[in-house]
């Protein structure tokens, strides 16, 4: 994915939502490779007894097949849940 994608999906948020959200995904990124695999989105969603639902969100997020999750990647589907909320009445990063 191109960073010309990247930066108009970044558009979307303000620098604190993107500063927060990298802090987020970094900290998923325990190996530090700058993408999320299966085992570290698991881990990430056992902290909100999710766990055993990362297998589906990860196909679902992994649009590219890659088996990892790039940045662009959860700042797009973080974008639809943000929507989602936003439609609701909510405002949660």
């Amino acid at each position: 994915m191109g960073n010309k994608e990247l930066t108009k999906t970044e558009k979307k948020y303000s620098k604190k939502e993107i500063f927060t959200l990298k802090s987020v995904f970094d900290d998923a990124d325990v190996d530090q490779s700058g993408e999320i695999d299966v085992a570290e989105l698991r881990k990430a969603l056992n902290k909100s007894n999710l766990g055993s639902a990362a297998d589906d969100m990860f196909r679902a997020i992994d649009k590219d097949g890659s088996k990892k999750i790039g940045f662009d990647e959860y700042l797009k589907v973080r974008g639809r849940a943000r929507t989602r909320e936003l439609e609701r009445g909510g405002a949660n990063v």
